[in-house]
């Protein structure tokens, strides 16, 4: 495991790493929302962080319900993710032509992305033209939507979508593989779907 932030952390040991956070000055681009912080664009900077080929991206306010393993074995070329069905707005204010993902929860190929310009795409969305409200995923989305492969739902299925009624949103919701808390409201501080699986694990 390997958890970028900076700290030292009691379970720092042979299986956990804890690697000091990047340089982000490249990132420009601010926002409002106060569950967004910088620290958000770290994931970024992972291909330079993290000296392997592959890595699983995820977020700290989720919980894994499935095998892992069954995550790794998708044959990413670059970046795999979930569409984001909550942001099709965000993605047509930067006209993006296909489908959003959540940077919640990825698959890295990281060989694969240092091998491409990489740093330069992502610099190229700090021009001002863009709508970089949320940050490091309007990032991704639009510097690498043209590298991205999309995973099934159920490796991200977040409490806000279970008022949804697509069918497949009913049906995965029913046996999640990996439940994200994103946006304000976290099942430690707020009322929230799902906030029983949460407390599992307190």
């Amino acid at each position: 495991f390997y958890i970028i932030g900076g700290f030292k952390s009691d379970f720092e040991g042979s299986d956990v790493v804890c690697v000091n956070p990047p340089d982000t000055s490249i990132i420009k681009a601010r926002t409002n929302f106060c569950h967004i912080t910088t620290s958000a664009c770290y994931r970024l900077f992972a291909p330079k962080l993290i000296n392997v080929d592959k890595v699983i991206y995820l977020d700290s306010d989720l919980i894994v319900l499935d095998d892992i393993s069954k995550l790794w074995d998708y044959n990413v070329q670059y970046i795999g993710g979930v569409q984001d069905p909550m942001f099709i707005k965000q993605a047509r204010k930067n006209k993006l032509k296909h489908l959003y993902i959540n940077s919640g929860v990825m698959v890295l190929n990281l060989d694969n992305l240092r091998k491409i310009n990489y740093f330069e795409r992502i610099k190229a969305t700090q021009n001002g033209g863009y709508n970089l409200s949320l940050l490091d995923q309007d990032v991704i989305n639009i510097a690498f939507g043209d590298l991205i492969e999309h995973l099934p739902l159920r490796w991200n299925v977040y409490s806000r979508i279970y008022p949804q009624t697509t069918s497949d949103m009913i049906r995965i919701r029913k046996n999640p593989s990996i439940i994200h808390w994103c946006g304000e409201d976290k099942p430690w501080n707020s009322d929230v779907r799902q906030k029983e699986q949460w407390r599992k694990y307190c």
